[in-house]
């Protein structure tokens, strides 16, 4: 008896939807209003939009690559809901009657599985689009303010009057009427940068990107390749005093790439930022990275994928060390993100 016993909380536990780890619980929230319709109607409104709520919930957790394919099923998913949401508990059925709507609270069963394979469906499709791997190169420099020119504001002043002077034989009274105004004109701060590129930049990138299933080459090896055109030197001389290439690189470096018979090149800064110590022996070093892939081969190169401005920081025992570490994170993760914007679009 203990055995049957003992068996029968085993298969329950077995059967349970969080024992299988393919439903996921999440709970909706869902309001409508019985102004203009039964409260019958409404209450089946509320219902559904609790419904799409916990499928919205469940679904705000997703990466931005998977989160952008879930965009592109969530038609099919909420026009056949049922189908992806296995069951629901009703925790609350309130009927407000000054301003007469209804709202429901469920906690909901989502069928993640069913759901994957939509997902599924969406990257097997991108992926058939893209049978070749991308070749692609980078150039991404890291940034350290060397001099800031600082403006004042220049402001312009306009004075209209009026005035009028009575006069006596021996004295004379004069009065005015002054009007104030016109207009400040505030110029940005022009920045001087320290420009160079960082192996740690570089292998970090590298990595994300090989992993990822993209063919990289490393834009040292390209010089000949691309018959002097793509030359890191004239990235790092643009990006000194401005936060892009000019149109004659970008130009020469599109024609390097064709040359060398890549397809995308990722181009972008990394910005290092004051430090700041978090406890004894421990720096911590801020960095601010942009980044974009511009396609070679299709009509004015195209930006395919962009990312940033966006914050990384990086610790260790000394500025040095913390700043290296910022600036390894911060290559990660833009190369992460531009990478998800690939698979995205079918791009691998």
């Amino acid at each position: 008896m203990r055995a049957f016993g003992l068996f029968v909380i085993v298969l329950v536990f077995l059967c349970s939807p969080k024992a299988s780890g393919a439903i996921i619980a999440e709970q909706g929230v869902g309001q409508a209003s019985y102004s203009q319709q039964s409260t019958k109607d409404a209450s089946r409104e509320a219902l559904q939009k609790a419904k799409i709520n916990a499928l919205n919930r469940y679904s705000s957790k997703f990466d931005i690559s998977k989160s952008a394919i879930y965009d592109r099923i969530r038609p099919v998913i909420e026009a056949d809901i049922d189908r992806f949401l296995t069951d629901y508990l009703l925790i609350e059925d309130a009927q407000d009657n000054e301003f007469r709507f209804i709202r429901v609270v469920i906690n909901a069963n989502i069928d993640a599985t069913a759901i994957e394979k939509e997902l599924a469906k969406v990257s097997l499709v991108n992926s058939e689009l893209s049978q070749k791997k991308a070749n692609i190169t980078f150039i991404f420099v890291a940034r350290e303010a060397k001099a800031v020119t600082k403006y004042l504001a220049r402001e312009t002043m306009q004075v209209l009057g009026e005035s009028s002077i009575k006069g006596r034989r021996y004295a004379q009274t004069a009065s005015a009427r002054l009007t104030v105004g016109g207009s400040t004109l505030q110029k940005a701060d022009e920045i001087i940068w320290n420009v160079s590129t960082v192996n740690e930049i570089d292998t970090a990138m590298n990595n994300i990107f090989t992993t990822s299933g993209y063919e990289v080459v490393d834009v040292v090896y390209l010089y000949e390749a691309s018959k002097g055109k793509l030359d890191s030197a004239k990235f790092i001389k643009d990006y000194k005093s401005g936060d892009d290439i000019s149109p004659e690189t970008k130009r020469s470096a599109m024609e390097g790439c064709k040359a060398a018979e890549l397809d995308y090149i990722a181009t972008g800064t990394l910005d290092i930022g004051m430090n700041d110590t978090v406890s004894e022996g421990i720096e911590r070093v801020y960095v601010s990275v942009t980044g974009k892939i511009l396609s070679v081969n299709t009509k004015n190169h195209l930006i395919v994928a962009s990312v940033g401005p966006i914050q990384s920081a990086g610790l260790g025992p000394d500025q040095r060390v913390a700043k290296l570490n910022a600036l390894k994170n911060a290559g990660e993760m833009v190369a992460r993100e531009l990478t998800s914007q690939l698979r995205m679009k079918g791009i691998q």
